[in-house]
């Protein structure tokens, strides 16, 4: 089943912009920004969004762990901790602040799998952004993380898919594109870098060709619910009903999250 619920919701990061698998909470960005600094690049930004949002029994949870962090003197020992952050975060929908702190074991113990894995949590945050601040902001995050993972191995393709989709939402979107194809054309199976084109193509409503996009990640990854979900979705959109109908009922013989049930329902209804 898919961890994030279906809600119907215009996000500013340019491949959310129709319906998401959105996360189960959204930080209020904009109204917490209010009361922080204008300097991006410190811990008190990071935990200024979010802190006042975690229950306080998961606070205090997570300032033993933060505590224990600062005291680690190896990378296991720091690992460790650092995945009992991360999952404590993540069970609140707080990708942030995993991520903040994923980028402190790297800076302490610099590698490229520690600086790839906070890259990948910055870039998990930034797809959940919804103040064009945030987006600036975790963009950026997710550019240094990779860029100092390459100073000791070469990246993966799907990061460069990631740094391609953080210029796609910024000044310079046509950068992003080429990255991507690029990475098409190394790998043409490549997932990442499927998806996210055909979320793009829906987005500027080229929608057939975002069908050739989804209908071939369905083949390549055949539990891809939410590939399928907009394959259904692009299949109305060109009009061809049987096809959509076909796709949404596979979704819900996959899915059982209620809230993206009764979503792909009010599709199903609109076809019949």
């Amino acid at each position: 089943m898919l961890k994030s619920q279906l809600i119907t919701t215009v996000l500013a990061v340019v491949f959310c912009i129709l319906l998401a698998f959105a996360p189960k909470y959204v930080v209020d960005n904009d109204k917490s920004e209010e009361s922080i600094s204008s300097t991006v690049d410190t811990h008190e930004l990071e935990e200024a969004v979010t802190h006042a949002e975690i229950p306080g029994n998961l606070q205090d949870e997570i300032l033993v762990l933060k505590e224990k962090l600062d005291a680690a003197t190896t990378l296991q020992e720091s690992d460790d901790i650092l995945i009992a952050i991360i999952d404590k975060y993540n069970s609140v929908d707080i990708y942030d602040s995993a991520a903040y702190f994923a980028n402190v074991v790297a800076e302490k113990f610099p590698s490229s799998a520690s600086f790839n894995r906070a890259g990948d949590l910055y870039y998990e945050a930034y797809t959940y952004a919804v103040s064009n601040e945030r987006v600036k902001l975790l963009s950026s995050k997710v550019r240094g993380a990779y860029e100092k993972a390459e100073e000791y191995a070469p990246l993966s393709l799907d990061a460069r898919v990631k740094i391609g989709m953080t210029y796609i939402s910024g000044e310079n979107p046509m950068q992003g594109i080429t990255m991507i194809r690029e990475v098409l054309n190394e790998d043409p199976d490549n997932k990442l870098a499927i998806f996210n084109l055909g979320v793009l193509s829906m987005q500027s409503g080229q929608y057939e060709k975002a069908v050739d996009r989804f209908k071939k990640l369905t083949e390549l990854d055949t539990e891809n619910i939410q590939a399928r979900f907009y394959l259904g979705v692009c299949y109305m959109e060109t009009g061809d009903k049987p096809k959509a109908k076909e796709q949404f009922l596979l979704v819900k013989e996959q899915e059982t999250n209620p809230d993206i049930l009764k979503t792909v329902d009010s599709y199903l209804a609109q076809l019949n």
